[in-house]
């Protein structure tokens, strides 16, 4: 069974109006390289054919982690890192993207859904895809998840996919 979950934001028409979906110009499609991502994958590659759209397929390395230590730490260098993940966006998403779909890569750095949605604001991005990361229990509880910030801090639709085999872990 799949899971979608769509926080549409804009004007939704009646049945006496006109169009029901907004007309998506630009989609960005959020990755942590789970299978959930995967799945979302497809569907912001159908979404932009379908549409038409610019699709920006963008991971965020979250600094959340390393921030609390902050202090302590020495200064890290991420642009190896940047580099590295890079290199896997080209690997893995854009050979999979058909010729028709205008699509680029971005690697952000910072608290994951504030960069998306500082991008989403940035670009004047339609439409959000992302995978349900399926976090629960303390977890969640303690940092929530990424798609759940996003549904609540963006300012555009956001639709988050669960793919089929994807389990709660319990805590």
């Amino acid at each position: 069974m799949k899971l979608w979950i769509l926080c549409l934001r804009g004007q939704l028409h009646n049945i006496s109006g006109k169009a029901i979906m907004e007309d998506y110009k630009k989609i960005l499609f959020g990755t942590d390289f789970s299978e959930n991502a995967d799945v979302a994958f497809e569907h912001a590659i159908n979404l932009a054919g379908k549409y038409k759209a610019r699709l920006y397929i963008v991971h965020v390395i979250n600094i959340a982690p390393m921030a609390t230590y902050e202090p302590y730490m020495p200064v890290i260098d991420f642009s190896d890192f940047s580099r590295n993940v890079e290199a896997r966006l080209q690997k893995d998403y854009i050979p999979r993207i058909p010729p028709s779909i205008t699509a680029e890569s971005k690697v952000l750095s910072g608290y994951p859904a504030v960069e998306m949605a500082n991008f989403v604001d940035q670009e004047g991005v339609d439409l959000i895809v992302v995978g349900a990361h399926g976090e629960s229990g303390l977890v969640y509880t303690l940092f929530g998840s990424v798609a759940d910030r996003l549904v609540r801090r963006a300012r555009c639709s956001v639709l988050v996919v669960r793919s089929s085999s994807a389990t709660h872990n319990q805590e």
